[in-house]
């Protein structure tokens, strides 16, 4: 398995935001986001024994597997199998990969965590993917102006009937965005609309906490 990095940090995000985790970063993606920061030509080779060996002796109870994108990894559905029950896993993945496994939320311990994509009209997207998602599991959108937020939210409409009770619709502002001192009102007001609306799932405003701290 091509890995980028393993270390300890905090969950910047939902569901578990500024809880202490292990952050195991792969290499190598599907795509190619213009606000990308993972530098994919650094990696290194890791046995699946090795990882897992990691994983055991880290005594921090949250583990993140991030990217690159996991699901293009050879052996993930077995290092997911083999993964110690006492850890609570978010496993981040950008909704274009299919995902290949029906049985995800037969492992307890995993949240998922589905990063929708919202540059070239959200080409970058396998709808399939969406009914791997269980209740707990998160779509999350990156927005970056009041455009990609609107269409974020048009996401939603369009596709929220196909979901279960209890799936986290989470809004990210980027950390630029913010910076600008742009009014987040608006943004807060059509959340809680949503939410009125479709309230049996849950809606979520979340800043990306690791990089207003500048943590990995």
């Amino acid at each position: 398995m091509k890995i980028n990095e393993i270390t300890e940090t905090i969950q910047g995000e939902a569901p578990h935001t500024g809880y202490p985790c292990l952050l195991i970063r792969f290499s190598g993606c599907d795509l190619k986001c213009p606000y990308c920061d993972t530098d994919h030509s650094k990696f290194y080779n890791m046995e699946e024994e090795k990882l897992l060996q990691i994983i055991q002796d880290c005594k921090l109870k949250s583990l993140l597997i991030t990217g690159g994108e996991p699901f293009i990894q050879p052996g993930l559905i077995s290092l997911l199998r083999k993964l110690p029950k006492d850890k609570r896993v978010v496993l981040e993945t950008n909704g274009n990969a299919e995902i290949t496994v029906d049985d995800l939320f037969a492992f307890g311990n995993i949240t998922l965590v589905m990063d929708v994509k919202l540059f070239d009209n959200l080409k970058w997207f396998n709808p399939l993917n969406l009914t791997k998602l269980t209740t707990g599991d998160v779509i999350k959108f990156v927005f970056w102006d009041k455009d990609s937020f609107n269409l974020a939210v048009e996401f939603v409409h369009g596709h929220q009937s196909i979901l279960p009770w209890g799936v986290i619709w989470a809004f990210s502002p980027t950390s630029e965005l913010i910076k600008k001192n742009v009014k987040v009102q608006g943004y807060i007001e059509e959340i809680t609309k949503l939410q009125k609306k479709y309230n049996k799932q849950q809606f979520l405003f979340q800043t990306q906490l690791h990089k207003v701290l500048g943590v990995k």
